[in-house]
C-alpha cells in the first residue's frame, strides 16, 4: 500500500523508555514509624537501628510467635543480642525471603 507517495510501514506498537534504575536509598524511620507496626499482620522492629518487617516469619520463629510479639513495634536490639549470632536476620529470614528490610532508624 503506498500513502502519499511513500510505501505504508507496518509501525510496532511504542515501547516504554527504560529508565536507569537507581538503587534504593534505605528509608530512614523514626521510632514512632515504627511503632505503628505492632499488630501480628504487620509486625516490624528494630534490630541495630536497622528496621525489619518480621511480619512473615512470626510463626516460623523457633522461640514462638509471642517473643517477637513482645517487641512488635519497639527496638529489640538487647534481647536479640543476647539469644542470637549477628549473622541471624540475614540467615533465616532476608535469604528464605521472610523478613524484609524497612530502612534505618533514624537518629
Amino acid at each position: 500500500k503506498v500513502l502519499r507517495g511513500r510505501p505504508a510501514v507496518a509501525l510496532s506498537p511504542r515501547q516504554p523508555r527504560q529508565r536507569a534504575r537507581r538503587p534504593r536509598q534505605p528509608m530512614a524511620l523514626s521510632a514512632e514509624d515504627v511503632a505503628m507496626h505492632c499488630v501480628e499482620t504487620d509486625c516490624w522492629v528494630i534490630v541495630g537501628g536497622e528496621v525489619w518487617d518480621v511480619t512473615a516469619f512470626l510463626l516460623l520463629h523457633p522461640g514462638g510467635f509471642r517473643t517477637i510479639m513482645d517487641f512488635a513495634g519497639k527496638d529489640a536490639t538487647g534481647e536479640f543480642s543476647i539469644l542470637h549470632d549477628p549473622s541471624a536476620i540475614k540467615k533465616h529470614g532476608l535469604d528464605p525471603g521472610v523478613i524484609k528490610a524497612m530502612g534505618k532508624l533514624k537518629k
